[in-house]
């Protein structure tokens, strides 16, 4: 049994309040991940020319 089928069936025992704190906690993950890859996009090619001769 790999490590995600052995989460899934202890989630599978959880109640209701357990599995929205789970959820909250995975989405506010994903939003953190979604946010830190948009502040990189941003950055990317910011610096462009700087250290180019003129």
């Amino acid at each position: 049994m790999t490590k995600g089928q052995a989460l899934l069936l202890e989630i599978n025992k959880l109640d209701q309040i357990e599995l929205e704190l789970i959820l909250r906690e995975v989405l506010d993950r994903i939003n953190l991940k979604n946010r830190a890859e948009k502040a990189l996009d941003k950055l990317v090619g910011s610096g462009k020319g700087t250290w180019e001769n003129s």
